[in-house]
Order: structure tokens, then C-alpha cells, then sequence
């Protein structure tokens, strides 16, 4: 193993977050605005409500759970998997995955499409998503523009359009890549999160006002996008301990307006 290789799996490691530290950080978190501090605030009511390992699903260099501490590949895999698929479904699949090739890479890179489509028929869509996975993973292992470390090193959004230029890989999928698979600090948007951000400020998202914010419209997701980022700095360690929990409290209505 060279030292630049080992130098990435310790900084994954260094970004792990466990519970013991989620109360910390957001403790120690100083908001750039006045809607950061209304977002911190319902961050650390649901800290006190749920557990952050215990919500963390996609497998990835710095998950909490050892089990689940596995290659970037491994998180691009579980998120093309979760297209329009359940998190009870996504979940047996990517575990099930797991499983089979033991946490290799060497393995993972050796499924072909058939396989795949086997592996991915309880998803959905599993056609189309093994062609994405296997392109996608061929892209990682052949192509030196999309290798693991040449996507770390260069600027964020150069590496989310490369991504998003992948078949299968929409903005929302490149941004969950990037942070949690890269470490790199995005702030991804979801369906629950931008329900969440923009029924607290509408003002915020929409073109004019009285226009009702919509996560079909790609300007008012990339507006709610830029609000969290503009709101608190740019750290991987917090962006995936506030998504996590206001992904949460819309998810569970813990927040009305």
C-alpha cells in the first residue's frame, strides 16, 4: 500500500461520526444565519430523539459500523440501488451484496450485468440499474478521469458534473456520492429535506412570491441546496449529521409550521 493510499483511508476514518460525537458537534456548530440557527436548532432536538448510527444506510469509507465501512464503490452501488426503491428493499439488497462478495472490491468489480440484474430484481428496475452499477463502477476501475482519487482532488462541482454525467446519476445521487462515498462537503437534497427547508422559508426558494416551492423544479432544489450551504460551513462531518436529522424530522412530522 502506497502512503497517499494510506493517507486517504485514515482521513475516511477521521470523519467517521459516532453518536458520542454528534451532541459535540452540533454543540461546538456557530450557523452563518438566521436560518442556520433555526436548522441547528431542530438538528440538536432530533439528536436527542434519534439515534445518527442507527440512521446511517448507504455503506462507505467512514461509516460508523465497521460491518459497513466499505470503498466508495460499495456507496455508489447502494445509492443506484435505492432509485425509487423502499429503504427496507434498498437495504436487504446492499446487505445481501455485502454478503456475497464480502466486502471486496476485487469482487464487486467481477459481477457482471446479468448478475446484477439477479441481485437487483427486488429493487426495480434492475435492468436498467445494473447497467448503470457496472458502467459506473467500469468507469471508477478503467477510467483515470473518474478514478476514486482523481474525484477527491479535484473542485466539488467539477466532480458532480462528471458524476452526473454518468448514466442513472442525477444531481441529488452525486451529491450523496460526494459526501458520503468522498468525504467531499455537499449538502445533498432530498425529497424529505426540501420539504423541510422550504416550508420553513418559502421566501428562500421560490421565483416570486406566492409560488409554491416544488422538488420537480430543479431551481428551487439547487436554491435549497445553496441556502443550507450558505448557512453553515463547508464540513462533511456536519453536513452528514444535519442531513441526517432534517431529513429525519420532516420524515416524522417532528416540525410544524
Amino acid at each position: 500500500m502506497s502512503i497517499k493510499e494510506d493517507r486517504r483511508i485514515n482521513c475516511s476514518e477521521c470523519l467517521i461520526v459516532t453518536d458520542s460525537d454528534v451532541k459535540h458537534l452540533l454543540d461546538i456548530t456557530i450557523p452563518y444565519n438566521n436560518v442556520g440557527d433555526i436548522l441547528l436548532k431542530i438538528a440538536r432536538d432530533m439528536s436527542n430523539l434519534y439515534s445518527f448510527t442507527d440512521y446511517q444506510t448507504y455503506p462507505r469509507p467512514s461509516h460508523p459500523k465497521l460491518s459497513k465501512r466499505l470503498s466508495p464503490e460499495f456507496t455508489f452501488v447502494a445509492i443506484i440501488t435505492s432509485l425509487r426503491c423502499t429503504l427496507e428493499i434498498e437495504q436487504k439488497v446492499v446487505n445481501n451484496l455485502i454478503d456475497i462478495t464480502q466486502g471486496s472490491l476485487e469482487i464487486l468489480n467481477s459481477i457482471d450485468i446479468a448478475d446484477f440484474n439477479i441481485l437487483l430484481k427486488s429493487a426495480g428496475m434492475a435492468k436498467q440499474k445494473s447497467q448503470w452499477i457496472k458502467e459506473g463502477l467500469d468507469k471508477f476501475s478503467l477510467n483515470q478521469k473518474y478514478s476514486i482519487n482523481a474525484l477527491r482532488q479535484i473542485p466539488a462541482e467539477e466532480a458532480r458534473q462528471r458524476l452526473i454525467d454518468l448514466k442513472g446519476v442525477g444531481p441529488k445521487a452525486a451529491d450523496c456520492f460526494l459526501l458520503l462515498g468522498l468525504d467531499v462537503p455537499v449538502f445533498p437534497v432530498d425529497v424529505n429535506v426540501f420539504k423541510l427547508v422550504s416550508k420553513l422559508f418559502p421566501e428562500y426558494i421560490a421565483d416570486h412570491v406566492g409560488v409554491v416551492p416544488s422538488f420537480s423544479n430543479s431551481k428551487h432544489v439547487n436554491s435549497v441546496k445553496l441556502l443550507l450551504e450558505n448557512s453553515f460551513a463547508h464540513d462533511t462531518k456536519l453536513y452528514q449529521i444535519l442531513h441526517t436529522y432534517l431529513l429525519l424530522a420532516e420524515k416524522y412530522k417532528k416540525v410544524t409550521v
